[in-house]
């Protein structure tokens, strides 16, 4: 699934929050710093941290659950083509 997808789906994101917060999970994932030569370990752990400060941000436990029966589905539903 692509974080993406991911953001527009289960988060319930609109597009717009999706595109700013790519905007702010990419470079630092992905530093443009040429001296800086992230390992794929350090982009991972980076990614982890961004992705928890997201969820933590829209009040979400970072614990919770992709798919949870006792919670109603959401009604905004993504297909990831590629």
């Amino acid at each position: 699934m692509s974080l993406a997808a991911f953001m527009l789906g289960h988060l319930g994101m609109n597009a717009k929050e999706a595109i700013d917060a790519l905007l702010i999970i990419a470079p630092v994932v992905f530093p443009c710093n040429l001296d800086t030569k992230a390992s794929p370990d350090l982009r991972l752990k980076n990614l982890i941290s961004a992705i928890e400060d997201l969820l933590e941000a829209r009040n979400i436990p970072t614990n919770t659950k992709m798919h949870n029966k006792s919670t109603s589905p959401r009604k905004c539903r993504v297909c990831v083509l590629s």
